[in-house]
């Protein structure tokens, strides 16, 4: 659902502003979209590094090292950063569901009005439904959403930032079985 979410923000983001302002770069607690694995590396604000391939493309996912000081007063849980071959295209995070609201308002403080709110409805493998949220905040250089509901767990909620060059990706063609 927050893959789906980013997409529906995508085009106006790749378009240009969402507002007809000129849009800022993303920075989240000191991570930037020109940021380089070595960078952070160099820096020590990272921990430990998973390789892997996503889309094709060879990515490596990063947990967080320093992670106090949590977001709009929750603690992050599990905050991480990928990067392709060239530099920093996502950052992810959950954080308590009792936090959304303060987190949102946080993020009002420091990004301004989000650029876009969806209200999809979620429907667990019970048939239970329930009404997500998603606050969306466009950059020059990416989409950063807060969804009251996290993808993995109803009870935390995510905070997921994804690059303008990951959104242009194109999606792996589909396999073909005979």
């Amino acid at each position: 659902m927050r893959i789906v979410g980013i997409a529906a923000v995508a085009a106006s983001l790749l378009a240009g502003s969402a507002h007809g302002e000129d849009l800022k770069p993303f920075d989240f607690k000191g991570f930037t979209t020109g940021m380089t694995l070595e960078s952070v590396r160099r820096d020590a604000m990272i921990s430990s590094c998973t390789p892997g391939v996503f889309r094709g493309v060879a990515m490596t996912q990063c947990n967080v090292a320093d992670q106090s000081g949590g977001i709009g007063g929750y603690d992050a849980i599990r905050l991480r950063v990928t990067f392709d071959e060239v530099s920093l295209i996502m950052l992810n995070s959950m954080v308590p569901r009792a936090g959304f609201e303060a987190i949102g308002a946080a993020f009002q403080t420091k990004y301004g009005p989000p650029c876009a709110v969806d209200e999809p409805t979620l429907q667990n493998g019970y048939g239970a439904n329930f009404p997500q949220l998603v606050y969306s905040w466009c950059f020059s250089d990416g989409t950063l959403q807060l969804s009251r509901f996290a993808t993995s767990n109803v009870k935390l909620s995510e905070i997921a930032f994804a690059s303008k060059r990951y959104l242009a990706r194109p999606a792996p063609a589909a396999p073909v079985n005979f």
